[in-house]
Formats: structure tokens, sequence, C-alpha cells
């Protein structure tokens, strides 16, 4: 089950989005459209939080990056509260072999 597809399961909060534009919100990210996305503004951090509304068990995150632009230095938390996360994983830089 695509627990961040499905209405109700999640709510979200993105660190920006490029020029306050509705096309760019972070809802898109959840979109079956692949022709939609999440642009942020300029400058880090950015970040992307996610809140399920049921412990959910996370086995795979995939991420996909459109027009030439790619993350660098990310880390990856998780928590029940946002005062105790804790790094999963990190990414210096994200390429076709990761």
């Amino acid at each position: 089950m695509d627990l961040l597809t499905a209405p109700g399961n999640f709510r979200h909060r993105v660190s920006s989005v490029l020029n306050g534009l509705a096309e760019y919100a972070g809802k898109n990210m959840f979109s079956d459209d692949v022709t939609t996305c999440w642009n942020s503004d300029q400058g880090t951090p950015q970040y992307v939080l996610i809140e399920f509304n049921k412990f959910v068990t996370v086995k795979c995150i995939n991420i996909t990056f459109q027009g030439g632009f790619v993350g660098q230095d990310s880390i990856f938390e998780v928590g029940d509260r946002l005062d105790s996360m804790h790094i999963v994983a990190e990414v210096d830089d994200f390429d076709d072999s990761n």
C-alpha cells in the first residue's frame, strides 16, 4: 500500500515553495501525476516533514529529481515527536548509483 498517495493517511510540511506558487506546492510530491513536483526556493536547508496519522513501518523511500537538479547532503530522520527525531540515513549526493 502506498501510504503517500492514499488521502488522509498523513500530513506534510515543506520548508519553502518557489515564489509561493501553487504549481510547485509540497502536495505535488504525492500526486500520481508525474508532471507535477515540489520546487523549493533557493537556499539551504530545505526540508520535507511527513507526519502519519498512525504508526507505520517505512521499508523504502523513492525520490525522483527533475530537470537536472539533485539533492545534496540529505539527512533522513524519524521519530514520534519533532523533539525526539533521530537520523536513520545520510546521503552526501544522489546519483544513478544510489
